[in-house]
């Protein structure tokens, strides 16, 4: 009768965390995506990808909002801008982390603009993480984009690839070319014999 009782809450368990599983955004990006690697992290939030115009971020939030998490319905919200002037501001809530070590929210935001990324935090009862009233910023980096370098790296590469395989190439034909002359001078001497 108790391992019915376990396996009955073992499944019900399971179903809760699978349900929260479903619901958090980044988890198969960071296990699929190699681009999106730790590139910052403090205190308050990490991120995760290049910091180039036209790459894919993830932004973990475990700030102040985060620890008195007593209310069922919390909401975080990701209120970004670029420069000073917070161009092409936006508002995206945040999902709760389900696999994270410690309870923390995630945002998915793809980088549009050259100018260094401003953001704060902020929860749905008006609470808000504005780093000592300065906002939170990093840098975007605009002199090449990772796509490109991807891009280059690859090129290399191959040039690599070609340039190693033309010397293979040469050295077999070489060497094949210095085999057949042996052998040849092999059939010389067995004729003057």
């Amino acid at each position: 009768m108790l391992s019915y009782i376990l396996e009955y809450i073992y499944q019900v368990l399971g179903g809760i965390f699978m349900e929260n599983e479903k619901t958090c955004s980044c988890k198969i990006a960071l296990e699929t995506e190699e681009s999106l690697k730790l590139s910052f992290k403090n205190e308050v939030y990490s991120i995760f990808g290049n910091l180039n115009k036209g790459e894919k971020i993830i932004i973990k939030y475990f700030g102040n909002l985060c620890i008195n998490d007593e209310i069922e319905d919390r909401k975080i919200l990701l209120n970004y801008g670029y420069g000073n002037l917070w161009s092409d501001k936006n508002v995206i809530e945040m999902t709760s982390c389900c696999h994270s070590e410690k309870k923390c929210y995630c945002a998915e935001l793809n980088l549009t603009n050259n100018d260094n990324l401003f953001f704060c935090f902020m929860d749905n009862n008006n609470n808000w993480d504005l780093n000592n009233n300065s906002s939170y910023m990093i840098n975007i980096d605009d002199s090449i984009t990772t796509m490109a370098k991807k891009i280059t790296a690859v090129t290399i590469a191959d040039e690599e690839y070609i340039s190693f395989t033309t010397k293979l190439f040469k050295a077999l034909t070489d060497n094949l070319l210095n085999l057949f002359a042996k052998i040849g001078s092999l059939f010389d001497k067995k004729v003057e014999i």
